[in-house]
């Protein structure tokens, strides 16, 4: 076990809900039958991705926009047996302006060929910025809409040359101020048409057939003990609110999968007596999966169970692993963290506080001349249940994934930086935020 003295953790700032199923309500159409009837438009807004979390490397289903943004998309489908132009048609999110956002006219790539699809990326690129470049094409060739596509759900529609002719719609579903729309949205579960029906899809497949639809949404498992920093072991029963859901869990750092972990629910409670970082999720046939649910539970020392500090106390443990002196390759060691801040009303932080922040990420060392000296200097990286990047707001701090543990060798630089940023942040420039903490490391 080691405790340091008060150290910074901060980070240099590089950036800064679930809904119902459409039951009731109406759908707004010129055509949706896609017979082969010519008589008509049967041009679809066929599927959607109103929170499109993808990221390289792609998996299947996932999507980038030509400049490798993760924009929300819509997919327009030709479904009938005739080609259909639709250069100088209207996408717009605003049933009151239906010209919102105009297709370019006599363009041969808008001409849908029958059984043709064409993706358009809702990223709100206006014509005010870029005027050289409207409607803006990216690098890749996509059209981009001045609007984005909201997560909680808004009208979504398809307007005629005309700029009057409603050709489809997504508004089945009544949104609050008697607006109708289409329902809120989960994180890369894309919406659309199946067999003439709006639903949720299996899984997104921009410019093909969409999947079959999923009959509803597993909810997320839940916990017993939250969790946080223990001076015991802990015993941990899990539950699902969703019938018929089975939990598959997992400890060894690999997220959970039908295939992948071990069932656990309200008979088989987890017996806790080392730290870990546990990863739940629920699955049932036919259903999307749920969120999957991570708590971090580190044992701490008895002796220093009732320690209080006022200052944030972070206790940080690596699995009984060392972190490696490796100044060439930087490795990183996995680790789990729990942050306890203090609190006006409750007083100074104590294990025994509420938890700020708990979660997996890797720490490695860091810096040049002073790396791995005195009481060291780390940075730190919070992940999600994939190891990849997560940003969190860690003790009031603005959301980040990577972060860093500073311990100065001379402790007056660590006092004219604190100055520094701060005289910067106030002339309205862009410095690190940080706070002061107190440091527990593989505190066992």
């Amino acid at each position: 076990m080691s405790r340091s003295i008060p150290v910074l953790i901060g980070c240099i700032l590089l950036s800064g809900v679930y809904g119902p199923f459409a039951v009731g309500g109406r759908m707004e159409a010129a055509d949706l039958s896609g017979s082969g009837d010519d008589s008509g438009p049967a041009i679809l807004i066929n599927e959607f991705l109103a929170d499109n979390k993808s990221e390289s490397p792609l998996e299947h289903g996932e999507i980038l926009d030509g400049n490798g943004d993760s924009s929300d998309w819509i997919e327009l489908h030709n479904p009938s047996n005739s080609a259909i132009d639709i250069g100088g048609w209207y996408l717009t999110d605003n049933s009151g302006l239906k010209t919102k956002w105009q297709f370019p006219k006599g363009m041969t790539r808008l001409v849908l060929p029958p059984g043709g699809y064409l993706l358009v990326f809702a990223s709100g690129k206006t014509q005010a910025e870029h005027p050289d470049n409207y409607p803006y094409v990216d690098p890749a060739g996509y059209f981009h809409t001045n609007f984005k596509l909201s997560q909680e759900g808004e009208y979504l529609g398809l307007t005629g040359a005309d700029g009057t002719t409603t050709i489809h719609a997504h508004d089945r579903v009544k949104l609050g101020g008697g607006e109708w729309g289409y329902p809120e949205q989960r994180e890369n579960v894309s919406y659309g048409v199946y067999e003439n029906e709006p639903c949720y899809l299996g899984e997104p497949t921009p410019g093909i057939a969409n999947q079959e639809p999923v009959a509803g949404f597993v909810d997320r498992p839940d916990v017993s003990v939250k969790g946080g920093c223990y001076a015991r072991t802990v015993d941990i029963i899990l539950s699902c609110d969703t019938p018929g859901a089975s939990i598959r869990c997992t400890t060894d750092g690999t997220a959970p999968s039908p295939v992948n972990g071990f069932t656990c629910g309200a008979g088989s409670p987890i017996h806790v007596d080392r730290s870990i970082t546990l990863m739940a999720q629920a699955f049932k046939p036919g259903f999307q999966s749920s969120e999957v649910r991570i708590e971090t539970y580190v044992l701490v020392d008895p002796a220093v169970a009732a320690f209080s500090s006022n200052l944030p106390i972070v206790v940080i443990d690596t699995f009984g692993q060392s972190i490696p002196n490796d100044k060439v390759n930087r490795t990183p060691a996995r680790c789990q963290a729990v942050m306890i801040d203090t609190d006006e009303a409750i007083g100074p932080a104590g294990f025994a506080g509420p938890v700020d922040f708990e979660g997996p990420g890797q720490i490695r060392y860091r810096g040049e001349s002073t790396y791995a000296q005195g009481r060291g200097q780390f940075a730190f990286e919070i992940q999600d249940e994939y190891g990849q990047d997560k940003d969190a707001a860690l003790l009031g701090m603005p959301a980040e994934s990577d972060w860093v543990l500073t311990s100065e060798v001379i402790d007056y630089t660590l006092l004219k930086c604190e100055v520094a940023f701060k005289w910067f942040r106030d002339m309205g420039h862009y410095a690190p935020r940080q706070r002061y903490v107190e440091v527990y490391l593989n505190e066992r």
